[in-house]
């Protein structure tokens, strides 16, 4: 078993890194910016080490599952696509306004909101793995919980200042 084991989360992780690689190569294309993609990356790699201080540092929850390492490939989705909704967000602002202080504005109202939405859902639908009594599944249901969450403050917050940052000096 302990192979078994061993075998599929070294799978998962070349799936993730393979995703990861994919997702950065139609990024760059979209986003037309190597800048914004390695930040974005990057903030979304800051979301796991995050949540996991938070589930054990100040949750308390000392048992860390092998299925919560899985949650990076589950993450890489929905951080990507989070970052596709602002950057389409940005791009639109455009149209609706000149400034970098007016499209931002645009942008965040439209972007955040959306995202809100899907992140409250995915979180909340995690969250309910919580009542499981399978101890594995309820850890997995609540780290992920977490860092959706997690990943939802950090892209409404860290991507729209590197946008600003970029917007600005390119």
């Amino acid at each position: 078993l302990g192979d078994a084991l061993q075998g599929g989360l070294t799978d998962a992780a070349l799936w993730s890194i393979g995703g990861l690689l994919v997702g950065s190569l139609y990024m760059s294309c979209h986003m037309r910016s190597g800048v914004l993609v390695l930040g974005g990356l990057f903030g979304l790699a800051l979301s796991f080490p995050l949540t996991w201080f938070l589930y054990t540092a100040v949750f308390g929850l000392g048992q860390m599952g092998i299925f919560n390492f899985m949650s990076l490939f589950i993450i890489v989705a929905i951080g990507v696509d989070d970052l596709y909704v602002f950057a389409d967000a940005w791009r639109q602002s455009e149209l609706r306004a000149s400034t970098l202080e007016g499209r931002m504005d645009v942008a965040y109202r439209r972007a955040a909101h959306a995202m809100l939405i899907t992140s409250a859902t995915d979180s909340v639908a995690f969250f309910a793995n919580a009542i499981s009594s399978v101890p594995i599944i309820r850890q997995f249901g609540i780290f992920m919980g977490i860092l959706v969450i997690v990943n939802y403050l950090l892209v409404i917050s860290y991507f729209p200042t590197l946008i600003a940052i970029h917007h600005r000096f390119r």
